[in-house]
């Protein structure tokens, strides 16, 4: 693997319950060449004796930084990828495990790239996926397709390890942020409502159809500030109609 690689993509570990998959995870990328892990309110501590799994790779639990929030954790990364065996109506975007190499060779110039694994128990939520432009499964048995989180980063750190990407010449990204696209989508939120387009029953139905559109969009950091420009003049129009009513 290339250290352009290692240095594009971070993996993110939301809501890890056991310290012995943590672990697992740390030593299957090292073992795949990556540098960096990240942990979103695991449910232990750094301390913890069933890190001894991680062997030799101890020093990256050791090294991950922990964060309470996932989006102040994604804030400065400027593509999200999410695993997920699981398939829906706001689910889309989705691709296969052996697709992933040749999307991250199209999208390195969007700049740092993280990769979401789930919880133990039931994987990301609704939620966490929203926060993903992309979604990768790992194909499986049909009768028993979930995989654990030391084995799922494995498959995934070893098929990039395999890919041998050609990563072109890092550029300074035209893309925007996590942060900057979640300023938008509440944004738009905030105006949609105020124009009643989205229904109060309804809440998250528009947001996420919007969500899916826009991740195809690929927007740029400049298309960004003007569709949040466009909100901000809906808006302030909205309250000077109001006032003189």
């Amino acid at each position: 693997m290339s250290q352009s690689l290692s240095s594009l993509v971070d993996f993110v570990l939301v809501r890890p319950q056991f310290a012995g998959n943590t672990g697992v995870a740390a030593r299957a990328l090292k073992n795949a060449g990556f540098k960096k892990m990240i942990l979103v309110k695991p449910y232990f501590s750094k301390t913890d004796p069933e890190l001894k799994f991680a062997v030799g790779a101890k020093d990256l639990v050791q090294k991950a930084k922990v964060y309470e929030d996932l989006s102040e954790a994604l804030s400065s990364y400027s593509y999200v990828i999410g695993t997920s065996r699981r398939k829906g109506a706001y689910r889309k975007n989705v691709l296969s495990l052996f697709e992933l190499p040749s999307l991250l060779e199209k999208k390195a110039e969007f700049g740092k790239v993280a990769i979401l694994f789930g919880t133990e128990a039931d994987g990301l939520s609704n939620e966490e996926i929203a926060l993903c432009q992309h979604l990768v499964y790992i194909p499986a048995h049909s009768k028993f397709e979930s995989f654990n989180l030391g084995q799922a980063v494995l498959l995934v750190a070893y098929e990039l390890f395999r890919s041998k990407l050609k990563l072109p010449k890092q550029k300074k990204s035209i893309y925007p942020t996590v942060k900057e696209l979640e300023g938008m989508y509440d944004h738009l939120t905030q105006m949609l409502f105020e124009i009643g387009f989205i229904r109060k029953s309804l809440p998250d139905h528009m947001p996420r159809i919007l969500r899916n559109i826009f991740n195809r969009a690929a927007l740029t950091a400049v298309e960004v500030r003007i569709i949040r420009g466009i909100c901000r003049q809906v808006l302030w129009y909205k309250k000077k109609v109001k006032s003189e009513e």
